[in-house]
C-alpha cells in the first residue's frame, strides 16, 4: 500500500507495518508541533478500520473488481497499466509500444541526449558543501542544513503518460525527482522565491478564480476569444532568463530570503545541473531549459513567462480586452484581425519559447475545465470536459 492509495482492504489483512512506514516517511513534511496530533489521528483511524465488523456491499464489489483486475494483469504480463496525461483515465498499453513511444520522444536531440555520466554523487557532494557553508555562515540552521542535504540519493527517473486526447497517443515525459540529490534544495529555493515574489494580476489560481474574473464580462465589437499555449515549456525556458528574472525581483524578497543573492544564484546553478534522468538502462541529459520534475522549475518558468507577458503586451499596438494565465496556458480576447499579430509578437520574445494559438469555434473555447462562451459579446461560462474524461475526480 502506498500513500493516497484508497481502495479498501479486509480489516484482518491490513498491512499495518507498511501503513506506519509510509505515514512516518511523509510526516516530516508537516510542522513538528503538529506531528504528535497527526500520529494520534492516524492511530485512531487505523483502529476504527480494523474494528469495523464487516465490509459494506459496495466494498465487496470493489474487492471483487480488484481480484478480477489482478487476474487480468497476471494473464497479460506484457501490458502496462498507466495513468493518462489528462482525464484521470487508466490506459492499458503494450510494454514494447510504450518503450517505443518513450524513445521516440527522447530521440529529439534538441531537448535530450544520451550521456555516459551519472551526476548523482557529484551533486550530492555539491549540495552538502553548499549547505555546510551556509550553516557555518549562520545563514541557515544546522537542522535545515541536514534537511536539505540528502544522502543515499538516486538519479531522477523518467516515465511517460499517454496523451489519449492526441492522434497516435504519444506519451508525455514525466521526471520523478524523488530521492534525487537536489530535491530538497529545489524545494527550499522554490519556497524562498515563490512565497516572496508578488505574482502578476494576470495569473489565476484555478478555474473558479477564472470564472469569477470573466463572469458577465462584455467584449468590445469584433473581439474574439483566443488561447495561447507554450510548446514544451520546461525544455525551452532559457536558464539565463530565469536567473535574470530572479535578479530583477530581488528587491521584493531580499529581506525575506536567508541567503544573499550570490549564494542563491550559486544554488540555482547546482539545481540546473540536475537536468539528467534515467530511463531503462540509459542516462539522459536535457540539452536545454529547466530540469523537468524539479520543484523549482514551475516557479522559475512562471517568472520568465511574467517577463515575456510584460514585454509582449507593451509591444502590441492594442490592448487585449482581458488576459489571464494559468501556468503555461493563456486565455485572452483581442480584435479578430489582430490574432496573427499577437501570436507573432509572442513568438518573437525568444526563439526557444514558441506558442500555438486556438481561436474560439462556434463562439466557444475551452480553458482549464471551463467552457467560455461568447454570447453576442457577453461572456458566459460552463463546465468543460474532454471526450476522454473518465468521470473520475
Amino acid at each position: 500500500m502506498r500513500p493516497k492509495y484508497g481502495i479498501p482492504f479486509k480489516p484482518h489483512r491490513i498491512t499495518t507495518n507498511k501503513l506506519i512506514f509510509d505515514f512516518e516517511s511523509k510526516i516530516s513534511f508537516i510542522p513538528s508541533d503538529c506531528r504528535n496530533t497527526a500520529r494520534q489521528d492516524f492511530n485512531n483511524a487505523i483502529k476504527k478500520f480494523v474494528n469495523t465488523p464487516s465490509l459494506i456491499h459496495a466494498d465487496k464489489n470493489i474487492l471483487h473488481e480488484i481480484k478480477e483486475t489482478k487476474i487480468f494483469q497476471n494473464n497479460n504480463q506484457d501490458s502496462l497499466f498507466l495513468k493518462a496525461d489528462k482525464g484521470n483515465t487508466t490506459v492499458v498499453m503494450n510494454k514494447q509500444m510504450y518503450e517505443e513511444k518513450m524513445l521516440q520522444q527522447l530521440s529529439n536531440n534538441k531537448s535530450y541526449k544520451v550521456v555516459r555520466y551519472d551526476l548523482t554523487c557529484t551533486l550530492q557532494q555539491e549540495v552538502k558543501k553548499l549547505t555546510m557553508d551556509w550553516s557555518k555562515s549562520k545563514l541557515i540552521s544546522d537542522q535545515l542544513r541536514r534537511q536539505i542535504a540528502k544522502t543515499d540519493c538516486l538519479p531522477p527517473r523518467a516515465y511517460g503518460l499517454p496523451k489519449i486526447h492526441k492522434p497516435d497517443t504519444p506519451v508525455r515525459i514525466i521526471v520523478s525527482f524523488t530521492d534525487s540529490p537536489t530535491i530538497n534544495l529545489a524545494r527550499f529555493l522554490s519556497q524562498c522565491i515563490g512565497n516572496n515574489i508578488d505574482p502578476p494580476l494576470s495569473r489565476v489560481r484555478d478555474s473558479f478564480a477564472l470564472v469569477n474574473a470573466i463572469r458577465d464580462f462584455r467584449l468590445p465589437p469584433d473581439h474574439v476569444l483566443v488561447s495561447l499555449d507554450v510548446v514544451s515549456l520546461f525544455t525551452n525556458v532559457p536558464q539565463d532568463l530565469a536567473i535574470n528574472a530572479v535578479k530583477q525581483r530581488w528587491h521584493q524578497s531580499m529581506d525575506k530570503i536567508p541567503v544573499p543573492l550570490n549564494e542563491l544564484i550559486k544554488a540555482l546553478h547546482i539545481c540546473f545541473r540536475a537536468a539528467t534522468f534515467k530511463f531503462n538502462q540509459n542516462i539522459y541529459a536535457q540539452t536545454y531549459g529547466l530540469p523537468m520534475g524539479s520543484p523549482l522549475s514551475p516557479i522559475l518558468s512562471d517568472l520568465v513567462l511574467d517577463d515575456l507577458e510584460q514585454y509582449c503586451l507593451n509591444k502590441l499596438d492594442f490592448k487585449p480586452s482581458f488576459y489571464f494565465r494559468y501556468e503555461d496556458d493563456i486565455i485572452t480576447a483581442v480584435p479578430s484581425d489582430k490574432v496573427a499579430e499577437m501570436l507573432s509578437v509572442f513568438n518573437q520574445f525568444h526563439p526557444r519559447l514558441q506558442f500555438t494559438s486556438e481561436i474560439e469555434f462556434n463562439h466557444r473555447i475551452s480553458f482549464l475545465d471551463v467552457l467560455i462562451i461568447n454570447n453576442n459579446q457577453l461572456i458566459k461560462t460552463d463546465w468543460f470536459h474532454k471526450a476522454t474524461w473518465s468521470q473520475r475526480y
